[in-house]
């Protein structure tokens, strides 16, 4: 066995493992503005919404879940592979940091949120400070965990 199938099998039993424990949740496809599919996972039936914003480019969703055990009456969590991980397989040609930045504006719109709260992990506190810059008006609240200065980069 390969390192490289050992690490897959690995990641794909781990994410069915997390899934599984989720009781309430809908997973469905975002189509972008250039025609990609970016997966999202709806979990919990709180009023507030918060779109998760995870870190690692390349990596995916599935690591933040847990941060909705206990809270799934009181939020509604937006969870989404950024295009490139796991479940948002798109071409290397069409992965961008602006493309980044552009696929949480349009799932915000795709949610029909007029406001936004974020919570950002990591490398997606890039994507977090990028989109604050150009929608600003979008931003209700914006919450940096392990935060990634973009002067550190």
């Amino acid at each position: 066995m390969t390192n490289k199938f050992f690490i897959f099998l690995t990641t794909f039993l781990f994410s069915i493992s997390l899934n599984a424990q989720d009781k309430n949740y809908e997973e469905w496809y975002l189509k972008t503005n250039d025609k990609q599919d970016i997966f999202v996972k709806e979990l919990g039936t709180g009023k507030d919404t918060i779109i998760v914003v995870h870190g690692g480019f390349g990596a995916n969703h599935d690591y933040m879940t847990d941060i909705a055990i206990g809270l799934e009456n009181k939020y509604h969590f937006i969870f989404y592979d950024q295009r490139g991980s796991l479940l948002s397989w798109v071409p290397d040609s069409l992965i961008t940091f602006q493309k980044y930045v552009e696929d949480l504006y349009y799932l915000t719109k795709a949610l029909k949120l007029n406001k936004v709260k974020l919570l950002c992990h990591s490398m997606g506190t890039l994507i977090g400070f990028e989109f604050q810059k150009q929608y600003s008006d979008v931003i209700e609240k914006l919450v940096l965990v392990c935060s990634i200065f973009i002067n550190s980069v």
